[in-house]
């Protein structure tokens, strides 16, 4: 028998595989899913790695070269979620309205002024942010 047929039957292997089938059972799957087709399209990892998690997909039933595109949608988290977030902003539009808005206002002009201050800013935008911040000297005047 080859020294990497043993590595692979070794006892530290068969346990590490046991934990993974464990870790697999309590956590959701369409999480372990994504994990795994992101390993396969990762450019940096190993090609043995990315083997591992085309068979494990295959051993969950799942092509590993399919593209989804939110299927997530379908088991509610994401409508939970959107739920969750429109009920917090029905929250916030009570009294604290004004206050909001207003550092809501000032964080956008800061991002604006940033903006013209970091050299990896295209001209673009920074002539648009200069035409947004003399819009608002404009209009508070």
């Amino acid at each position: 028998m080859s020294e990497s047929c043993e590595w692979f039957h070794s006892p530290s292997t068969v346990l590490r595989d046991e934990q993974t089938a464990k870790d697999h059972e309590t956590k959701n799957p369409e999480r372990v899913i994504a994990g795994l087709k992101a390993s396969i399209h990762n450019p940096t990892v190993s090609t043995e790695a990315k083997n591992h998690a085309r068979a494990r997909l295959h051993e969950m039933g799942v092509d590993p070269d399919e593209v989804t595109t939110h299927e997530h949608a379908a088991s509610g988290h994401s409508e939970k979620g959107k739920v969750v977030m429109e009920e917090s902003h029905h929250r916030t539009r009570g009294e604290h309205h004004h206050a909001e808005d207003e550092t809501e206002e000032h964080r956008m002009l800061g991002g604006y002024k940033a903006t013209l201050k970091n050299p990896h800013t295209s001209k673009e935008a920074k002539e648009h942010a200069k035409k947004v911040l003399a819009e608002h000297e404009k209009s508070s005047d």
